[in-house]
């Protein structure tokens, strides 16, 4: 092995075992990674799923669940989603720990896989990797184990795409189309739509910017067979996808969310004029209160503070 490919693995290994060290409170069993509907919602349906299993049975139905319900029809459940067969060790803390880690290990590991093909050094790889997996956003999403397990897999079908669009082969084309089906299998269909609607507006990207780059797709019928082949990749996922796809849109039609009006979907939802907040975080005002309260100007708990130091 060269020196090259050498640093390439012990980098892949360090950001396998980043979440290891990050998370390390949860790593010794001082707390458990993820809480809220992590814990009162997903975590029974695993333990089910992993019993149901351990006792020779397979999970198609869950007696828990409404009157009763399909496994496979239920997204949260993540019955086939591999990163859960963790759980066929025990279904405690610990090993709910671990699928999470896990799925950060897996995130940091593709995005590094992704930005390297596309030509970023090693350091600024590594960089992205962190910024992108160890992210404000990514953490706080751990009361959602699925929604972390998809946004992990998300840059592996840029990497595809990717491989696809400079290539041209059947190979990349199949993974891509497998990583999509696990994405379904991870149940969480929010942000499944997410990472299907940024990557299908990243192969238009390519084939409207980058087309010149490529060889393989020079000219308008090489754009046209790109677009086919990154099609198929999707219909191959899906078809890959169907035992759990066909049940949960079965189910989908009879949900109470179907009777939603627009106004209760979109009830806490931001003004797009909002948005300036996150430029501006005083447009409002509050700022010449924020400044005198740090520097004790004020009256309060910073005031008070201040005589005690005094």
């Amino acid at each position: 092995m060269n020196p090259e490919s050498r640093r390439t693995k012990y980098l892949t290994l360090f950001l396998a075992m980043l979440p290891v060290l990050f998370f390390w409170r949860h790593t010794l069993g001082w707390g458990t990674l993820g809480d809220q509907d992590a814990v009162f919602w997903f975590f029974p349906a695993y333990k089910f799923v992993a019993e149901q299993l351990r006792s020779g049975h397979l999970p198609l139905w869950s007696p828990f669940l409404y009157s009763g319900s399909p496994i496979y029809a239920q997204w949260q459940a993540g019955a086939l989603d591999p990163i859960n067969w963790i759980y066929m060790i025990g279904t405690t803390a610990r090993t709910l720990t671990l699928a999470q880690e896990l799925s950060f290990s897996i995130s940091l590991v593709s995005t590094f896989l992704y930005t390297r093909s596309l030509g970023f050094r090693r350091r600024a790889a590594v960089v992205s990797a962190v910024i992108y997996s160890l992210s404000g956003f990514q953490v706080g999403r751990t009361l959602y184990p699925g929604f972390i397990h998809i946004v992990a897999l998300l840059p592996l079908v840029l990497f595809f795409t990717e491989r696809l669009y400079r290539r041209g082969r059947r190979q990349d084309l199949i993974g891509g189309a497998l990583v999509i089906a696990w994405q379904v299998f991870a149940a969480h269909p929010q942000p499944l739509i997410y990472s299907s609607l940024l990557v299908c507006a990243y192969a238009l990207s390519c084939v409207l910017f980058r087309s010149e780059e490529a060889e393989k797709y020079a000219g308008r019928k090489g754009k046209i067979r790109f677009l086919l082949e990154f099609s198929l990749m999707f219909i191959a996922g899906m078809g890959f996808s169907a035992i759990q796809l066909l049940p949960a849109a079965e189910i989908a039609v009879r949900s109470v969310r179907q009777e939603w009006p627009y106004e209760l979907f979109t009830l806490h939802s931001l003004h797009p004029i909002s948005l300036l907040n996150a430029l501006f975080p005083f447009l409002h005002g509050g700022g010449a209160r924020y400044t005198s309260c740090r520097t004790g100007e004020s009256t309060g708990i910073t005031t008070k503070h201040r005589s005690i130091s005094d």
